[in-house]
C-alpha cells in the first residue's frame, strides 16, 4: 500500500472531527483520491497520526463547557439529545436540569410516563373518574 499523503491526512481528520466512523472515512478516502485503504489502515492511521489526535482534542475543547456543567455526576444542564450524533450540529438542549433528573421539565414531560393510579390508590370508589384496578 502506498503512504498516506498530506491531503489524505487532512482529510481523515476533518471527517474524524465530524464524528464519521471509520468505515465512511475510508469511503471517503477512496472516492477522494482513488486509493484502497480499508477501514482497518484508517484506524491504524488515526491510531498513530498526530494531526488526527490534536483535531480530536480541539473537538472535545470546544464540547468541554457543556461537559463541565455536569461535574460530579450531578447533571445540572439537559442532556436531551438534539440532532444526529454523527454530525457537526448535534448538541444537547442545555436548559437547566430538575433536580435529581437528567432533563429540563419540557423534556421530562416527554422522557417519563406517569404512573397509572388505580381506585384504590386514589381512595375513591371504582367508576369515578379513575381507572379500574380490573
Amino acid at each position: 500500500m502506498s503512504a498516506w499523503s498530506e491531503k489524505e491526512d487532512r482529510l481523515m481528520a476533518e471527517l474524524l472531527c465530524k464524528g464519521y466512523s471509520a468505515r465512511k472515512i475510508s469511503e471517503a478516502l477512496n472516492q477522494a483520491f482513488q486509493t484502497t485503504r480499508s477501514r482497518e489502515s484508517v484506524l491504524g492511521r488515526i491510531r498513530r497520526s498526530k494531526k488526527a489526535i490534536q483535531a480530536r482534542k480541539n473537538q472535545w475543547s470546544k464540547t468541554a463547557p457543556a461537559l463541565a456543567a455536569n461535574v460530579g455526576g450531578r447533571v445540572k444542564s439537559c442532556q436531551w439529545p438534539h440532532g444526529d450524533p454523527g454530525t457537526a450540529a448535534f448538541h444537547f438542549c442545555g436548559a437547566k436540569a430538575l433536580a435529581g433528573k437528567p432533563y429540563c421539565e419540557a423534556h421530562c414531560a416527554r422522557a417519563y410516563r406517569k404512573k397509572d393510579v388505580t381506585a384504590e390508590e386514589a381512595g375513591k370508589p371504582a367508576g369515578e373518574g379513575v381507572r379500574d384496578a380490573a
